[in-house]
């Protein structure tokens, strides 16, 4: 994950505990949740692209530990689990009246272990920037030191698995390692922060249904100037995509995208735009992304990485994504 500015380098420094709490287990934290609408000039606003505004938090604390969210899934109803890229999970109990964000029922933080249940200590060692949760466990994608961890809960021991391609793992970037990972169907997508020449992503795809082979290197379409910052599968056979693109001039971005995935020609499709946030609407450095499918309609959340600057804010905002 590229820095937004100098400044959150040396905040991200100094608030990464090195005396934090070592024992497994969520503890919970104090949070503050503060509605904020999609439009601050036009509060009725409620509508974006093919999304349709289900309200949003700013959320802050005075633990140190709290923020850099670097990826969202849904952890259970109701409960939204990060993690961060200084090397904790982040849970989050949301308060919801009908279908509607208007709080926070709880927060709780976790340190981020290794394979001897050890903190991980370093910058180079905690930078998680991906997650993804299966009926097996979570898996956490990191950069700078480039792998996937798994885990069989959030206090277990990290497995460390050899990557399907090592060499090209090794090559991506310090920066610019896996920034979004997906299960589609029986298959796992990485996408890589890395943008080739042709200004298209490179990512791997794993599938036991592939019609050939099992593994491909794929290219995934995230428009200039976004990069990729999570994904999660829509159905067996699309992929929803959000990207963050940042300026000096024109500041932050997001954009929310929508790709078919071939798992029988090992194949990632033309993407769709469904959604872009810029100022004036309610955004930041957007790095969450949680899709859940209930009762007919499709809901998303996203979440932003404050990467533990006083000049940057953490987001939770939720949509309909509309028919």
């Amino acid at each position: 994950m590229r820095s937004i500015i100098a400044l959150a380098l040396l905040a991200l420094a100094a608030c990464t505990p090195a005396d934090a709490d070592t024992r497994p287990g969520l503890r919970s934290i104090n949070v503050t949740a503060t509605p904020v609408p999609l439009d601050a000039a036009d509060p009725a606003r409620d509508r974006v692209g093919k999304l349709r505004y289900l309200g949003g938090l700013v959320v802050s604390s005075n633990d140190p530990r709290f923020g850099g969210l670097s990826a969202l899934r849904m952890m259970a109803p109701a409960r939204l689990l990060s993690v961060t890229d200084g090397g904790q999970w982040v849970a989050l109990d949301l308060d919801e009246k009908g279908d509607r964000l208007v709080g926070l029922k709880g927060a709780a933080v976790d340190i981020v272990r290794g394979p001897q249940r050890e903190p991980l200590k370093g910058k180079a060692h905690v930078d998680a920037e991906s997650l993804e949760i299966t009926p097996q466990g979570i898996a956490v994608g990191f950069e700078r030191e480039h792998r996937i961890w798994h885990y069989r809960t959030l206090g277990a021991p990290a497995r460390a698995e050899p990557f399907a391609d090592q060499r090209w793992l090794s090559s991506l970037p310090l920066n610019d390692g896996i920034e979004a990972m997906a299960k589609i169907g029986s298959a796992w997508l990485y996408i890589a922060e890395a943008r080739l020449a042709d200004g298209r992503h490179e990512g791997i795809l794993l599938s036991p249904a592939g019609l050939n082979r099992n593994y491909a290197r794929v290219t995934v379409d995230v428009p200039a100037p976004y990069n990729p910052t999570d994904a999660h599968a829509y159905g067996d056979d699309q992929l929803i995509i959000l990207g963050r693109r940042f300026s000096p001039l024109a500041g932050v971005g997001a954009i929310l995208l929508r790709a078919p995935v071939d798992l029988k020609t090992m194949k990632v499709g033309k993407s769709e735009v469904l959604a872009e946030l810029a100022p004036p609407l309610t955004v930041d450095n957007m790095e969450g992304l949680a899709v859940v499918r209930e009762r007919g309609r499709t809901f998303v959340y996203m979440a932003s990485d404050d990467n533990f600057s006083p000049l940057q804010r953490t987001l939770i905002l939720k949509f309909e994504l509309l028919p």
